[in-house]
């Protein structure tokens, strides 16, 4: 019985390995395609809804408070592994027009708690 027990374990952690590596070799390979396309921004003319979200710090703000601006907005998840993959891709988007007073990068995440995405960036990814 007690080789029963060590077979079955080793096949779990066998298993696990592999799950492991083949869910990293995916992650790099989404990372790699998003990483291939070259960031640009897009004008676009067409009224936005008046999106509200929070601050990290509490603050509500809304969409409308940044009219007139070109404006980044991204509905991003810490759970989401394409959001996760395309992150570098908008670091560097945002390093290029970090200085830009007319653009505005706005990460929104809706299922996250702010702890969570305060998290994520202080450990970067």
């Amino acid at each position: 019985m007690r080789g029963t027990w060590k077979w079955i374990g080793a096949a779990l952690l066998s298993f696990t390995v592999v799950g492991l590596v083949v869910g990293l070799f995916l992650f790099y390979l989404v990372r790699k395609k998003i990483e291939a396309r070259p960031p640009h921004l897009m004008a676009v003319s067409l009224p936005a809804p008046d999106l509200s979200f929070q601050t990290l710090d509490g603050r509500v703000r809304h969409l409308s408070d940044f009219k007139g601006k070109v404006v980044f907005l991204d509905l991003w998840g810490t759970w989401c592994v394409q959001c996760i993959a395309e992150m570098p891709t908008v670091q560097q988007l945002y390093l290029h027009y970090k200085d830009d007073p007319q653009v505005v990068f706005l990460i929104v995440s809706r299922l996250d708690k702010p702890q969570q995405v305060a998290r994520y960036a202080r450990l970067g990814g």
